[in-house]
């Protein structure tokens, strides 16, 4: 038939904007008396077999109750026999995943984890009521404000076994629909249909998870390490099963996929790597101490109560990239070995003091206890109070020592400035025994030279 156009009338919906198109026909946004929904609109009567495939598989997910229901449009109604014939869905509030991904370029690994989980959640449903999606990809995975996960377009929709005969004809992509050759599973373009089973949807989703993890075309697939050096080994372990060239070495099925990489996911919260690196933040150069476990977390400044990001570790060199979460700055830091404090056996960073490992991976710098914030003993607060009263008792027994000490002891307190974004108690005697006892009698010292040197001239 020929394709339907924005304005037609399509039994009692009226089309007002196409949605998109596959290997079968059209989807519109659709008035239907005056509530919006979805329209497919099956244009290729030839197919008429697969469409009818096609329906069953979305008509018995879109019907589900409890919670497996949330992964799929709701079907409302269907005609396989009118003409055109139609499917009418509820018309969700979300953009392609693809889409999703380029507006929200910040996305946080574990955001990015737990989106895929939910592919793979709603997959699960897919092949246990026995279906194969065949055409998973991100353009048939919509996801909402809320970052909720729906799937479309089952593509082949025909309830699956091994030894299902079905009659082929033409090229794969007449009989299969045309799948989206990014992510397509390399049986996907044979015509054996017991061939491309549950495996292919595994392929499909490895590729997918790599986009969503590197925001890289997955045309050529390297370990998520090499990417993310911050995540487990596990993540390498589990990406190149799901792409594996044969369908037998991949997971059976989504079921199986989902075991081992909810094992991933709490490897990657548990796991805690013995590095931490002083992150300094670039609005107020508050210092924090950031677990290498970290990467791709936000954190709070404690000096400023900016949202800070790390973003990359290279554990080797000894250094981290961290960037403001509100713009584009990014700061480099060093890494420093840590051993057990004397005081209280939490773990130190040696050259910044205590550095209690936070118990959560997701607990931020604020949750730091004061005692443990990298501070090395000699720059504790209290302690510039007694520097002050020492350097001030030196000045009437010698000024040189006490001008020495007064010096010293201001270097730290700009020191402890700059990594907490303020001065401790007792820096302000000391800058004002700097002015009075040592600028201003040498200043004095050097005027009454000076005057002498002009008066013999004179």
């Amino acid at each position: 038939m020929e394709s339907p156009k924005s304005g037609d009338r399509i039994h009692h919906h009226i089309l007002l904007e196409k949605l998109g198109e596959g290997g079968y026909g059209e989807v519109w946004k659709a008035e239907y008396f005056g509530t919006q929904v979805a329209l497919k609109v099956f244009t290729k009567a030839e197919r008429l077999a697969n469409i009818r495939n096609e329906i069953v598989a979305q008509y018995r997910l879109g019907r589900l109750d409890g919670p497996e229901g949330r992964y799929f449009p709701r079907v409302e109604h269907i005609d396989v026999d009118a003409s055109p014939p139609y499917m009418r869905m509820e018309l969700v509030a979300g953009v392609p995943l693809e889409v999703y991904q380029k507006a929200n370029p910040r996305l946080l690994a574990t955001d990015r984890l737990a989106l895929a989980k939910r592919i793979l959640e709603g997959l699960v449903v897919v092949h246990r009521l026995g279906f194969v999606h065949g055409d998973l990809s991100p353009g048939n995975i919509l996801v909402t404000s809320a970052a909720e996960v729906k799937i479309i377009d089952v593509g082949f929709g025909a309830v699956f076994q091994p030894s299902d005969q079905v009659e082929r004809s033409g090229d794969a992509a007449q009989v299969l629909g045309a799948a989206s050759p990014r992510y397509a599973a390399p049986e996907r373009g044979r015509l054996e249909f017991r061939q491309c089973g549950k495996q292919c949807d595994i392929f499909s989703f490895g590729k997918i998870l790599y986009h969503l993890l590197t925001g890289r075309e997955p045309h050529t697939i390297v370990p998520l390490t090499k990417h993310l050096p911050g995540l487990v080994p596990e993540w390498d372990e589990f990406l190149f099963r799901c792409v594996e060239d044969q369908p037998e070495n991949r997971f059976a099925d989504a079921h199986a996929a989902l075991e081992a990489f909810n094992a991933a996911l709490a490897k990657e919260e548990l796991d805690a790597v013995p590095n931490s690196f002083v992150a300094e933040c670039p609005s107020c150069r508050t210092s924090t101490l950031v677990p290498e476990h970290w990467l791709g977390r936000e954190f709070e400044c404690k000096g400023c109560q900016h949202k800070l990001e790390v973003i990359y570790f290279d554990v080797e060199g000894g250094r981290a990239e961290v960037r403001a979460a509100d713009s584009d700055p990014t700061f480099t830091v060093s890494a420093s070995p840590l051993m057990a404090c004397p005081h209280c056996g939490e773990p130190v960073d040696a050259a910044h003091g205590c550095a209690a490992r936070p118990s959560s991976s997701r607990a931020t710098a604020a949750s730091i206890a004061p005692e443990h914030y990298p501070l090395d003993t000699a720059l504790r607060e209290d302690g510039f109070i007694y520097k002050a009263a020492i350097a001030f008792l030196l000045f009437p027994i010698l000024w040189f020592p006490g001008a020495i000490a007064t010096a010293y002891f201001l270097s730290q307190a700009k020191e402890f400035e700059r990594r907490e974004g303020r001065l401790p108690a007792g820096a302000t005697s000391l800058q004002l025994m700097m002015i009075v006892l040592v600028y201003l009698p040498i200043a004095a010292v050097g005027l009454v030279g000076l005057l002498r040197v002009l008066s013999r001239i004179a």
